[in-house]
């Protein structure tokens, strides 16, 4: 059976893999197809960015930190070998502490380590959320003003540009949403634990609220495919085409021909998508 460090230690680079993999993904989709090149999309990259170094960094290191830090592996090895190459003078090793597992900080008094995490509760939780809500905000409203003044508009490209916008507000809406649930579960769980004197009680929640926050990072790519139809289109198709060359058909479409109806734009949009060959 499997011990809690080896769990934790393989979701971890379950998270670490699908988030590093899916936001690069993410990343190329937008700077290879000129059709993803949108505002709203370089705001997604931005953010698969961010989220691809959650993966690279913050995942392993908790790892590590779940696998060495008990029994201190590491750590004897790289001494040992210092030791015997630079002799013992130059290296002075620290009275070892078996029965520490672990490092935390250690404030003066207990009202210090309140207002510490109280700091750390707002800076890093409340006032990001905050911000987002009211950025994402302004992004909505901005969109449904726009989409107001463009009503008398009825053309297909109209159209299929209001659907695709409603898209993306419903994705960023999820990613919000998902960010305050992910986050806050951690730093609630950090700025509750000072608040009382048996602190060992919170670290069980302390570490899967470090998954849950590693799992933000990583579900992100999944809620880019299930909610924008140009993201879900683009990854099957990356990942259909894998092995195989691609074979984009040559398709002419005349846009100054008014009397061309949507049907027949559509089945153009949908013919210029590359084609494996088996």
């Amino acid at each position: 059976m499997l011990t809690e460090d080896v769990s934790i230690a393989i979701l971890g680079i379950i998270l670490s893999a699908i988030a590093i993999l899916g936001n690069l993904l993410v990343i190329f989709i937008i700077t290879r197809h000129k059709s993803m090149q949108t505002a709203m999309n370089y705001l997604l990259a931005n953010l698969a960015v961010m989220d691809a170094m959650t993966g690279l960094f913050t995942i392993p290191n908790v790892i590590m930190e779940r696998t060495f830090s008990g029994d201190r592996t590491l750590l004897a090895v790289i001494v040992n070998s210092t030791s015997k190459s630079t002799g013992d003078i130059l290296c002075k090793v620290k009275e070892y502490q078996p029965d520490l597992e672990k490092c935390y900080e250690s404030p003066s008094s207990a009202i210090d380590a309140r207002y510490y995490s109280l700091v750390c509760f707002s800076l890093l939780f409340i006032i990001p959320s905050i911000v987002m809500l009211f950025l994402y905000t302004s992004v909505i409203r901005t969109i449904k003003k726009r989409q107001r003044l463009h009503s008398r508009d009825i053309s297909c490209f109209t159209t299929a540009r209001i659907k695709a916008n409603r898209d993306v507000l419903r994705v960023v809406f999820v990613i919000t949403i998902l960010f305050i649930v992910c986050w806050g579960f951690i730093y609630n769980i950090y700025f509750i634990g000072h608040f009382f004197d048996d602190i060992t009680l919170w670290n069980s929640f302390y570490e899967c609220s470090i998954l849950a926050a590693c799992l933000n990072s990583a579900a992100n790519p999944v809620l880019y495919c299930y909610f924008i139809k140009g993201f879900r289109d683009n990854f099957l198709d990356f990942f259909r085409c894998w092995c195989c060359e691609t074979k984009p058909s040559s398709v002419s479409v005349n846009l100054n021909d008014n009397a061309a109806s949507c049907d027949a734009i559509t089945v153009t949009l949908v013919n210029i998508r590359p084609q494996c060959q088996t």
